[in-house]
């Protein structure tokens, strides 16, 4: 897989992942123009969304008619340490909270859904992956 992403302007950025053009950009309280979602609110959507859509394939599998879905994710963020000139260090996400609240077509699919939400999350590759502790290369080009 792979997501192509092309500089715009200040901190902006346009992101291509197969057909999709995704925006990406920082509030203005972050030096960006805010004409678009963070990178860390993207990983916050690319966790919910992951575990949605394993929740929402369990609940399939099984024939469970689902009425209303509705995942949640809290990032937390925080500055980690001083730097050098005594002030805020780096902005890290040092947490994650998410929540799924699900309403049933029919209550009596409710002991069946007990499966589903003891197994979805081991399905949800972007979450599983995360809690592993992804390893990331980085290289840097200089080009012209």
């Amino acid at each position: 897989m792979r997501i192509e992403l092309d500089w715009k302007e200040g901190v902006a950025f346009t992101a291509k992942a197969r057909q999709f053009t995704l925006q990406l950009d920082e509030p203005e309280s972050f030096h960006g123009a805010d004409t678009g979602p963070s990178s860390a609110e993207y990983f916050g959507v690319s966790i919910g969304g992951c575990l949605g859509t394993s929740f929402a394939y369990c609940a399939k599998h099984v024939d469970i008619q689902l009425k209303a879905m509705k995942v949640t994710v809290d990032v937390e963020l925080h500055h980690e340490g001083a730097n050098d000139g005594g002030g805020r260090g780096p902005l890290r996400i040092v947490g994650i909270k998410a929540s799924i609240s699900v309403e049933l077509q029919d209550d009596g699919d409710a002991d069946v859904l007990d499966l589903c939400i003891e197994s979805f999350k081991k399905y949800c590759v972007v979450t599983q992956s995360v809690m592993m502790g992804i390893p990331v290369d980085i290289t840097v080009t200089r080009l012209g």
